[in-house]
């Protein structure tokens, strides 16, 4: 009977939202889902299973209809028992950046149902480097319930500067889904472009059209930190996809396209990620991409010293000398992720570069910087 009475109420709450166009303000309203869980092993082979669980989506702050609208999404879902609401998987690329892991995982981690991270021990360039997720799995414990590492196999002398990144979207996307058996919404990004919760957030609150089209996020364009934004503002960025669990090939959508590769043709929703590139807390961190990065054109010693790459970073100058880019400070930029504005002071390298001697790099003293620059 308590079940019942408790069914009917949250039937008439429902119908009250419905008619108001609201949504519960920190009302935690289960959804039934069909979801993938995974051991936390650090290996690509391990084997997931699939169950069904019951997801809590947290609704932090009111939403309406046209908040779902504005992204062509239907209308906001009708909080009862009866809605199915589908998976998210967020499969991207990683190399070595942790505190940028750590910031999309703490973005994310309400709203997406399994966190798919590639790295190899090869850069794209083929040079040897250390499996630095799997050296540092115990830093996220707190996220590996929803956490799995895929390791990538990467050629050592590849054809062409693009072979491994193709190998790294394509051949890791075949092992992190070669287990699913449902339908689900697929995230593709490298781990610097991070979707705004506030979006994925619409994805699991909204009435999603059918069939589900193809998505490309446009995101708010960074360099070095939140501080500098590129001028022309915006850039393509992840893509959301639905992937049937019955797919033949599991790198591709419907209509047999690369997820990844025909992101340019996707409905654009805007506002809807951030892309902080170059965003790096060590001066050495800024090299090793500079080294291993696919544009291997733009990999020149003058690039690498300390001096040119801190008055770059400080003064938001480009690290290649292109005159066709420039980018823009914004003083006390309040468009930047959770756990940044959770923890300034630790995050100020992304905040606030210009004011400090060294731009912030954790492996460059202020004494040692000033020296350099004088």
């Amino acid at each position: 009977m308590l079940f019942i009475f408790l069914a009917l109420i949250i039937i008439i709450f429902g119908l009250v939202l419905d008619k108001y166009q609201l949504s519960p303000i920190v009302l935690p309203i289960l959804f039934l889902n069909t979801a993938t869980t995974s051991t936390t092993s650090t290996t690509s082979t391990t084997a997931t299973t699939t169950t069904t669980t019951a997801a809590i989506i947290f609704r932090p702050y009111p939403l309406t209809n046209q908040d779902c609208k504005s992204y062509d999404f239907k209308r906001l879902r009708r909080p009862n028992m009866s809605h199915v609401t589908l998976p998210i998987y967020d499969y991207f690329i990683f190399h070595d950046e942790l505190d940028t892991l750590e910031i999309r995982l703490y973005e994310l981690y309400n709203y997406v149902t399994l966190f798919l991270i590639a790295e190899s021990q090869t850069t794209l360039t083929g040079k040897s480097k250390p499996l630095y997720l799997k050296e540092n799995w115990q830093k996220f414990e707190k996220y590996h319930d929803k956490m799995r590492r895929i390791e990538v196999e990467l050629d050592e002398d590849p054809r062409g500067q693009w072979t491994n990144e193709i190998k790294m979207r394509r051949d890791g996307l075949l092992l992190a889904l070669k287990n699913q058996t449902q339908d689900i919404l697929l995230l593709t990004s490298d781990v610097d472009e991070i979707p705004k919760a506030h979006f994925l957030y619409l994805l699991n609150a909204c009435e999603l059209p059918k069939p589900f089209p193809s998505l490309v996020l446009v995101c708010a364009y960074y360099y070095y930190s939140f501080e500098f934004r590129r001028q022309g503002g915006a850039i393509d960025g992840p893509t959301v996809s639905f992937l049937a669990g019955n797919r033949t090939n599991r790198t591709t959508s419907p209509d047999g396209k690369y997820v990844r590769d025909e992101r340019f043709s996707y409905q654009p929703m805007p506002s809807a990620c951030y892309h902080c590139s170059w965003c790096f807390d060590r001066i050495n961190l800024t090299r090793s991409k500079l080294a291993s990065f696919s544009h291997s054109e733009l990999n020149r010693a003058e690039y690498h010293t300390q001096e040119h790459i801190i008055d770059r970073y400080r003064h938001g100058k480009d690290l290649f000398n292109r005159p066709s880019e420039i980018y823009i400070r914004i003083e006390n930029n309040d468009e930047i992720p959770e756990l940044i504005k959770a923890q300034p002071e630790r995050f100020s390298y992304l905040i606030n570069r210009a004011a400090l001697v060294n731009a912030g790099f954790r492996d460059v003293t202020q004494t040692n910087s000033s020296e350099k620059q004088r």
